[in-house]
């Protein structure tokens, strides 16, 4: 059965339908004196809102509240008043746009007005994806009264860590958001030449990342609030008390944020997968009430059984109204449907061997647990060896691998977290290195964290690391399963002063996130190493030679998490 409509179907209806919803636009106003544009979807009868009072979901957008239309009008005929804004200085709302940063009080600001509402039941949940994931958090921080219950998809709660400076590593996903919000401007929309010129950004931001950041600032010539934005995040690197304002870093407030349920959804391939584990684990052991979350083979636009070019068929799509709408009648209206829902229900891919005239199919199952990582978890550790292998055991004496690393020429970003998602690895690139098991004799069943213990020297003054894990099928196709990066700096090296020393030794650890995959028999696991992924990562302007050691003074190590797999590999048609 296909997630989100299997606990509903042996469910009678619960909630009272209505044949239409009446909306209304008003402009509602913030503390400051600011009026943010908000549509009213009321339960109606042929259009006419029903007098009542009813329980009340708010979103908040920076994307347009019109394109909520459809879930509003659904949510609003099962008898919820949902309330759709645009945030302060997008669309229809008055005011300047500060991206996330304004959210917190602007958001408490918007509960509270809606719970006081004629219309209103005084109870108020939260829902959204990604950046409205993260204006949900920045407001539940703060402790709006008539909050009750949260739906929150692949968002974030610590920007700095989980995407801006991962690993210290600068990220281009910031200013491409910030080039969009000002591509979808009302400014942008009056001067044809500018928004096309943005749009044709947004449609390939390549050549523009390829200019400097001075040159790249032009485009926002005429869009102080984005000029304004993109400057600081420049001039904010380090995870300083910039990046630890509540609308970035509201994992900082967890300890006051109210005891609500919340539900979590996010992708093995989504970049805040990692920061909703933490998310998820940190409440869970915090509050008292339910938690939560989904994972699924998905990258940042979830919910889809296509994921790069791999196809994971229909029993991996998420029915996300059912799923939302069972959710706020459990914890709104005290349905009971749902009781008996898993803390955690997650996708184990692999395990299946595609068919050649059917393109890339890896197969997989749901599973549940009721914590993270599963029970039975333990870590198995492979170390890099000579002859460019995975091995069991501890190295002998080798040489270390080398490589040139030139940022006039990055490795290309290959899957991961955008459209892309999964791809098949294979490269003949001198600036990536592998290292490979041999064919494994049983199936193995990787699920949890994944980190990278790495001896490292570099001829330049610091220098990335970028790091994937991949599963290499008996045919050679390569799928990348987790990544992880860092900025190696003698800081982070052997904790003494910047910069690295050339040709001094350094130890770093990778975090790599967090998969889960079936290895099936006769597959092998595959490091891949390299010093770019462009243009997701702005590239190190340092160019130079970096070395990896895997010796028995420097045993650099792949630590996987694994739970027992069973005694033999899942496939698609034995789900």
């Amino acid at each position: 059965m296909k997630i989100g409509i299997l606990m509903l179907l042996a469910a009678p209806l619960f909630c009272q339908t209505f044949d239409s919803a009446s909306v209304t636009t008003i402009m509602v106003p913030m503390r400051d004196g600011v009026k943010l544009a908000t549509d009213v979807y009321r339960p109606a009868s042929q259009g006419v809102a029903i007098d009542g009072k009813f329980p009340v979901l708010v979103t908040r957008s920076p994307y347009n509240k019109n394109g909520e239309r459809k879930r509003a009008e659904q949510f609003a005929q099962h008898g919820y008043v949902f309330v759709a804004q645009d945030v302060r200085g997008r669309y229809a709302s008055q005011g300047h746009l500060n991206p996330l940063l304004q959210e917190g009080t602007d958001g408490f600001d918007t509960i509270v007005w809606a719970a006081e509402q004629p219309w209103s039941n005084g109870k108020v949940g939260t829902v959204g994806a990604s950046y409205l994931a993260m204006d949900q958090f920045s407001a539940a921080a703060l402790r709006p009264p008539g909050l009750v219950a949260m739906y929150a998809a692949v968002g974030s709660a610590d920007y700095y860590h989980d995407a801006a400076y991962n690993g210290g590593v600068q990220s281009t996903g910031w200013p491409v958001w910030i080039a969009f919000s000002a591509s979808t401007s009302q400014y942008a929309s009056e001067h044809k030449d500018i928004g096309e010129c943005l749009s044709a950004i947004i449609k390939d931001p390549s050549a523009w990342l390829r200019q400097t950041p001075e040159q790249r600032m032009r485009i926002f010539s005429e869009f102080p609030d984005q000029r304004k934005s993109y400057e600081e995040y420049l001039a904010h690197p380090h995870f300083d008390a910039y990046w630890q304002q509540v609308g970035y870093y509201p994992a900082a407030r967890f300890a006051g944020m109210p005891d609500v349920p919340m539900m979590f959804v996010t992708g093995w391939y989504d970049q805040f997968v990692e920061g909703t584990l933490d998310i998820f684990t940190a409440l869970s052991r915090m509050q008292k009430t339910a938690k939560h979350l989904i994972i699924g083979p998905w990258p940042h636009g979830y919910g889809q059984s296509k994921c790069g070019v791999a196809q994971f068929g229909p029993d991996a799509e998420l029915h996300e109204f059912e799923l939302q709408l069972q959710w706020f009648d459990r914890w709104m209206r005290g349905a009971t449907v749902g009781n008996a829902m898993p803390a955690i229900k997650y996708y184990r891919m692999g395990g299946a061997e595609p068919a050649a005239h059917a393109g890339f199919a890896p197969g997989g199952q749901w599973l549940t647990a009721g914590q993270w990582p599963p029970n039975g978890a333990t870590k198995k550790t492979f170390f890099l060896a000579a002859g460019a292998l995975l091995s069991d055991s501890t190295p002998e004496q080798s040489s270390p691998v080398s490589y040139r690393y030139d940022p006039s020429n990055p490795a290309p970003t290959i899957g991961r977290s955008g459209p892309q998602c999964i791809q098949d690895q294979r490269t003949e690139r001198s600036d990536i290195i592998s290292f490979t098991s041999q064919p494994l004799q049983e199936p193995l069943n990787v699920t949890g964290s994944v980190k990278l213990n790495l001896w490292i020297s570099s001829s330049a003054k610091d220098a990335d690391f970028i790091a994937k894990l991949v599963d290499v099928y008996p045919d050679g196709f390569a799928m990348n399963l987790a990544e992880g990066r860092i900025r190696a700096t003698a800081r982070n090296g052997d904790k003494s002063s910047d910069p690295l020393t050339p040709g001094a030794v350094y130890s770093l650890t990778i975090d790599m996130g967090s998969t889960s995959n079936l290895f099936a028999p006769n597959h092998r696991i595959r490091l891949m190493i390299t010093s770019s992924s462009f243009p997701q990562l702005e590239p190190n302007p340092n160019g130079g030679t970096e070395s990896i050691y895997h010796d028995r003074k420097h045993p650099s190590s792949l630590d996987i998490t694994i739970v027992p797999a069973g005694d033999r590999a899942i496939t698609a048609s034995s789900q």
